[in-house]
């Protein structure tokens, strides 16, 4: 008896054993299935953060249009268009090209940043609770029909991504900025004046320049002030044949003066006699190196020869470049100590903290980023920049918020 006993417990401990690997098998191939089939939706990873195909879709498409939704781009008529995407760089690249790397870089950055974020603090309840807000604010704003879900995901379909997508990004974004923000301040506020002030060496030169009018003149008032407009433009109208003339000779006599080279204090000299831009400071002008400061793109749209020109020449080098109305004598020199902290130079640097904040924290998360995974790279391959966005009212919306 007490041998059957033991026969029928150990053959009922064999099955139990027998179920419980099956179970445990089971389970292995059920979380294999899952994670292939989970995988198939994820285009990138970096350590335990993955990205679905909808949540890269809306950083992607986010970045596609707030490149001519600009005001940069607006201000000098671009539109969205294959015109404009096919257009060819200075570089080389069309400019779908060149967005459509940037567009990844920032997708890259933007996960890294979130992922960075939740490992090193929490998100503040204050900051859930304005995503949460603005949620519901793009979902009511946006769509008619009581703002749901549904109409939501139908109107973003042909994108690539839900609601939930639209949240999770948002969500990265958010956390990236906050991470951006604790390491440098808001607009690179507590960037160090060394460290501010080698960026600004790295990434600026300081140009002097004579302006002399070649097609129009400024009009002025009978005291000698200039006229301007009701917003403070001042006006012109077109010169003579003698004046234009009376122009030519003063440009050869400036030409004769810098045949031979010349110092800060002789190109100052011929600044007072001869230049004819009212606005134009004695002290010269600051241009990004590279068109990222705001005022330089602002020259460049209305001068891009200047600029072409200025990114040519070395310290103590002058060149002569005639625009459609002028032509200009730039001489590049030295950039003054604490040129950026200065209130007369505030117009060429409104932007530098923010710039440079941007440029350290790329850096700062460079090594991290190298480190993403692609998982679809066929997917990646074949993204088109340029294309055609499907409803292009709804990203206005999106990107607004």
């Amino acid at each position: 008896m007490t041998k059957c006993k033991a026969f029928l417990f150990g053959t009922k401990k064999r099955a139990w054993l027998t179920v419980l690997s099956l179970i445990l098998m089971l389970s292995v191939i059920v979380g294999l299935i899952w994670g292939i089939l989970a995988s198939q939706d994820v285009v990138l990873s970096y350590r335990s953060l993955r990205v679905r195909e909808g949540v890269f879709a809306y950083l992607y498409t986010y970045y596609r249009y707030a490149i001519p939704a600009s005001d940069y781009y607006k201000k000098q008529g671009v539109v969205d268009s294959p015109a404009f995407w096919n257009e060819m760089r200075e570089d080389g690249q069309t400019n779908s090209q060149y967005y459509g790397e940037l567009a990844l870089q920032f997708v890259y950055e933007t996960i890294v940043a979130a992922r960075i974020y939740d490992a090193t603090t929490n998100l503040p309840t204050s900051v859930r609770s304005s995503l949460a807000e603005s949620w519901e604010n793009v979902k009511n704003s946006t769509f008619q029909g009581g703002g749901s879900e549904r109409s939501f995901n139908e109107k973003a379909k042909p994108f690539g991504f839900d609601y939930e997508d639209f949240k999770d990004a948002t969500l990265m974004q958010a956390k990236a900025s906050l991470l951006q923000v604790a390491l440098y301040g808001g607009s690179g506020s507590t960037i160090d004046n060394a460290t501010m002030a080698d960026y600004v060496a790295d990434h600026y030169t300081h140009i002097r320049m004579i302006f002399i009018r070649t097609k129009d003149k400024f009009v002025k008032n009978p005291d000698g002030t200039y006229k301007t407009d009701g917003e403070g433009n001042i006006l012109t109208e077109p010169m003579t044949d003698q004046e234009k003339a009376e122009q030519a000779a003063k440009i050869e006599t400036v030409k004769q003066a810098l045949a031979d080279g010349t110092t800060v204090e002789e190109f100052e000299g011929l600044f007072i006699t001869h230049n004819d831009d009212a606005s134009a400071l004695k002290s010269g002008y600051y241009f990004s190196l590279s068109d990222t400061s705001d005022y330089t793109k602002a020259y460049k749209a209305a001068f891009p020869a200047v600029i072409e020109a200025m990114r040519a020449m070395e310290i103590g080098e002058v060149s002569c470049v005639q625009s459609d109305i002028a032509t200009h004598f730039l001489y590049r020199t030295t950039i003054d100590e604490g040129a950026y902290l200065s209130q007369d130079n505030k117009e060429f640097f409104r932007d530098v903290g923010q710039l440079a904040s941007n440029e350290l924290f790329a850096e700062t998360i460079k090594q991290a980023v190298s480190r993403i995974r692609v998982h679809q790279n066929d997917l990646i391959a074949s993204l088109d920049y340029g294309a055609t966005l499907p409803n292009k009212e709804l990203i206005i919306t999106l990107v607004s918020h």
